[in-house]
């Protein structure tokens, strides 16, 4: 009697124990899943980071060309002031 009692305390610790096992399991796949969605949220943000990146970096050649455009200009316009001069000091 007292073997089939310890045999039935010992079945039910071992059920307890299974039961705490695949709590854990499932706690430990939820976390998995959690991680797993983390990890593509932040491939998404990266790409886009790395986007806004090649955006920013075709605008600044744009600027590049532009301000080398306005340095072109500013000169034309300085040559042209200076024959305006010599022009105004032969009159």
């Amino acid at each position: 009697m007292i073997v089939a009692r310890e045999l039935a305390a010992t079945a039910k610790e071992k059920e307890k124990v299974i039961y705490r096992l695949k709590l854990t399991a499932e706690k430990l796949a939820l976390t998995a899943r959690e991680k797993e969605e983390t990890r593509q949220r932040l491939e998404l943000i990266a790409e886009e980071l790395r986007l806004k990146a090649k955006q920013l970096a075709f605008s600044a050649s744009q600027l590049a060309v532009v301000a080398k455009e306005k340095e072109e200009a500013r000169r034309k316009l300085e040559i042209t002031a200076k024959e305006l001069r010599i022009k105004a000091s032969q009159l």
